[in-house]
């Protein structure tokens, strides 16, 4: 058959350099985030940020609950993760 008598790669033999891509990837320091990075996306993270809100709030209400929530509702941080939020009435 043709192409029989040629050999046939395990891919064991191949290579590929990185070298000049990793850097972009991931900076030397690691406590710093790469440009791809999705860590401000995280759940976690948009959670704190309304803690932080919700705790501003309530100092600046002099511990008044509701007032509080009033202030907190006028000055909630924004999440991206909002563009992707269905209403509970349409979801499946």
């Amino acid at each position: 058959m043709p192409g029989q008598d040629q050999q046939q790669s395990s891919g064991d033999d191949r290579s590929v350099d990185v070298s000049d891509t990793t850097a972009e990837v991931q900076p030397p320091d690691p406590f710093q985030e790469p440009p791809n990075s999705t860590v401000g996306d995280w759940f976690g993270q948009e959670a704190d940020k309304d803690a932080a809100a919700a705790e501003q709030a309530l100092a600046e209400a002099g511990g008044d609950a509701a007032k509080a929530e009033k202030i907190f509702e006028e000055k909630r941080p924004e999440h991206e993760s909002e563009q992707w939020s269905v209403p509970p009435t349409e979801r499946p």
